[in-house]
This record gives structure tokens, sequence and C-alpha cells, in this order.
């Protein structure tokens, strides 16, 4: 039972704030009434939390209500959650600055590229360990750039819709790249485990980014997940929904920063390595949830890991011809997997042999 006190403060909330059980929407305040009638009238609680369902630990939801986007923070209260929504800003008028130095970096970074790979063919690695290792640095280097370049392209408010639109097995995708990145991590020790269909998930979308999606959530909890934690990577229908889940065992995050990462990425703590990335791994994958219809969900508390969950409407494609996003992910090599790795991955992995 909400006192009164507290739904006193709740009313004077310039923001929407509901209270709800597990199933459905006891209070709405009046901010909520103003902005999301439809919301309040449904009284359904799945509109909010997206389909997953919310635990006793802090967490907080990005998606879109009533054609707004928003970022939700979600607090236990008993039996019952406290949802406030807070409406995102449009793109920043930074943006008409930024996809000018992008597409002058993109150049750079292509030339660098190509010069590397010419000065690589005039080069036997066999007969000179320390020149390769000086060579694989470079292309760590490179592709840790790549990343960044790639990361800030996807955040770029003029780039609202997925270009590659096709019906592909979600499952597979999902299963084959954690078997890879499996293998190609294994050397720090963390345990990556895949539940769920390992095929037969069929989704309309695009599969190289929905493939950057899952390895940006990877990335983020190797980060912060010690060698002997473990990693899990769950699909699972759900309502009418898909939910692409990825929770780990590392340090997890304080409620002050949980309440901000939407709008500055994962930062689980003072003093983590700043060679670790520029966080904008959250926003990444909150752009390319949007793209597909879905929202992201992040559940986390300090010292007891995080949980990201991905929760996609169940777009089958309504029979249209079936894609194997293997064949691209082939075409592109292990391109995808070493620039979005980057920043976990030694220079090892980055020697001729992996790398080519």
């Amino acid at each position: 039972m909400i006192s009164n006190e507290l739904l006193s403060y709740f009313e004077q909330s310039a923001n929407a704030v509901f209270v709800a059980d597990a199933e459905k929407i006891e209070y709405c305040n009046s901010a909520a009434r103003r902005l999301f009638p439809h919301i309040c009238e449904k009284s359904d609680v799945s509109l909010l939390n997206q389909g997953v369902t919310v635990g006793d630990k802090p967490c907080v939801i990005s998606a879109s209500l009533c054609s707004r986007q928003v970022n939700i923070s979600v607090l236990p209260l008993g039996g019952s959650a406290v949802y406030t929504v807070y409406i995102r800003e449009g793109d920043s008028a930074d943006d008409i600055y930024l996809r000018p130095a992008l597409r002058v970096m993109r150049d750079a970074l292509s030339t660098m590229k190509i010069s590397g790979d010419l000065i690589a063919q005039h080069i036997d690695s066999g007969d000179d360990e320390r020149t390769a290792k000086y060579m694989a640095t470079m292309s760590h280097s490179y592709y840790k750039m790549a990343r960044i370049v790639g990361g800030l392209s996807n955040m770029d408010g003029g780039r609202a819709e997925s270009r590659n639109v096709r019906c592909f097995d979600l499952a597979r995708l999902c299963y084959e790249l954690c078997d890879t990145v499996s293998a190609v991590t294994a050397d720090r020790g963390t345990k990556l485990t895949y539940n769920g269909d390992t095929s037969g998930v069929l989704f309309e979308g695009d599969a190289v980014e929905l493939e950057r999606l899952l390895l940006n959530l990877l990335s983020n909890s190797f980060k912060y997940t010690p060698e002997d934690g473990e990693i899990t990577v769950r699909l699972a229908a759900v309502g009418g929904r898909l939910l692409l889940s990825v929770s780990d065992t590392g340090c997890g995050m304080a409620d002050e920063v949980l309440s901000s990462v939407l709008n500055g990425g994962f930062a689980p703590k003072a003093g983590v390595d700043p060679r670790r990335g520029v966080g904008a791994g959250v926003g990444i994958v909150r752009k390319i949830a949007e793209k597909h219809g879905g929202s992201l969900f992040i559940e986390s508390r300090e010292g007891e890991g995080t949980k990201a969950v991905i929760s996609l409407p169940a777009n089958t494609g309504n029979g249209r011809e079936l894609h194997t996003p293997v064949s691209e992910y082939e075409a592109y090599g292990m391109g995808t997997i070493l620039t979005e790795l980057a920043d976990i991955l030694g220079y090892e992995a980055y020697m001729p042999r992996f790398a080519d």
C-alpha cells in the first residue's frame, strides 16, 4: 500500500509516474494521465515493462511509449514497482558537425587499413615474431578506432532505418555468434554460455545490425566480469515478444549509475580502465533495438552483476523468403567480431593468422 505522502510527492512530479504490480497498473500521476492517457486507460503493465519481468533489483528501460522515445527508471516498492518516465530529447544539433567528421575519419581508417595490408604482404611474419607483434598491435589499434567510428555512426540521428531487412533465423545467429566469441575469448577464462533454441526462431530485421547489438552487450559484460565469472545469453519467446538477454556475474552498477546509464553508457565503477572504451555501447544497442521496434531493459545491483534484455516484436516476416545470416557473416569474415570486441581482446587476436 502506497502512503498518501508518497502519492502526494508523485503528483507533484513533472515526469510521468506509474505504480504497478506484476499484472496491472495501480496508479498514474497527473503527468502520466496527461502524457500517456492510453496506457493509464489500459492499465496493462506490459506496455511499460515491454514484456520483461521486473524483479527485486532496480532497473532502467529504453522504449517507445505512445510514439515518444523514453527512458524509464524502475524501483521495486514492496510487491509493486514505481516506473518514472523521462521523455528523451531529440537529436543534438551537434550532429551537423559530427557527420562530416565521421566521413573524414572513415576515409582515414580505410587508408590506414589498406596501407597496413600492403605492408603485411611484404613481410614474412613467420621469420620475425617482433615484426608480427608490431603489425598485430597496429591492426588492434585500427579495429579499436573502427569500433568507435562505427559506434558514433550508429548513434548519428541521421540514420533512422535499418538498411538490410530480411527474414533470418535469429536463434542460429545468436548460437553461432556465441560459439565463435567463446572460442576467441577462451584465454580470458570467463565462461560464456548460450541457453535457448539453436535454430528455428525466424525474425525479420537486419542480421548484421543485430549481430552488432549482441556483440556490444557481450563486450560490456566481458569488460566488467572477472576471469572466473560467467556470462549467459538467452533467447526466448514470451507473450508475443522475443527476449534476448545477456546476464553476467560482474561488478554490477550502483543505483545512481544505473539511473543515468541510458544517457552515458556503461560505467559501473570509478577507477575502471578508461582504455576499455568510450561508453557508447548502450547507445548503440538502444538505437539498433529501436530500429527493430524493440526496447532495452537493464537490471543491475552493485556486486551482483548486470542483466540486459532486448525485447523485440515477434516479427517472423509473414512468409517472406528465409535468408541465412551465415553467408553475410562469412562475407565479413572475422572483421565484425574483431571490431566489436576490440576493447576486450589483446593484440594476439590480431596476429595475421586470425585477422586475415
